[in-house]
C-alpha cells in the first residue's frame, strides 16, 4: 500500500474504500432516532463513510462536529444532522469530495455495463 503525507482526519494510504448508505424513506421516531442508529453503527464490523437517510437527514464523519474529510477515519464519528430536502444533494457532494481524493486508472463502463447485462433475460 503507498502512503501520503498525511492530512488531520484523512487515510493515510492512496485510494481509500469509501461506502455509503442511502436510503429513501426514513423517518426518525420514539423508538428510532439519531442514538439508536449510532448505538447500531457502534455494532457493526464495517461502518460507513456516508449516511442519506430519506431526504432530510444525513450522517457524515466529522471530528469535534467540523468536517474536515469524507473519510470516516480513527478519531472521528458520524454525526447525524437535520438537513431538511437536501440530504441526497449533501451526500453526493460528499461522495464526490471523496472521489476527488481517489485516483482510478480507466474504467472499461461498456464491457462492465454488457457483461452486467449478459445474464439478464427477457
Amino acid at each position: 500500500m503507498l502512503k501520503v503525507p498525511q492530512k488531520p482526519w484523512w487515510p493515510t494510504y492512496k485510494n481509500p474504500l469509501f461506502t455509503g448508505i442511502i436510503t429513501r424513506h426514513f423517518e426518525f421516531s420514539a423508538k428510532a432516532n439519531a442514538t439508536t442508529v449510532l448505538d447500531l453503527l457502534k455494532k457493526a464490523q464495517a461502518k460507513p463513510d456516508l449516511l442519506i437517510l430519506g431526504k432530510d437527514y444525513v450522517g457524515i464523519p466529522t471530528h469535534e462536529h467540523t468536517i474536515d474529510s469524507p473519510f470516516l477515519v480513527e478519531g472521528t464519528d458520524i454525526e447525524i444532522t437535520h438537513v431538511p430536502d437536501s440530504a441526497f444533494a449533501l451526500g453526493v457532494s460528499l461522495m464526490c469530495l471523496a472521489l476527488d481524493e481517489i485516483q482510478l486508472g480507466g474504467i472499461q463502463w461498456h464491457r462492465l455495463i454488457k457483461d452486467a447485462l449478459q445474464g439478464v433475460k427477457e
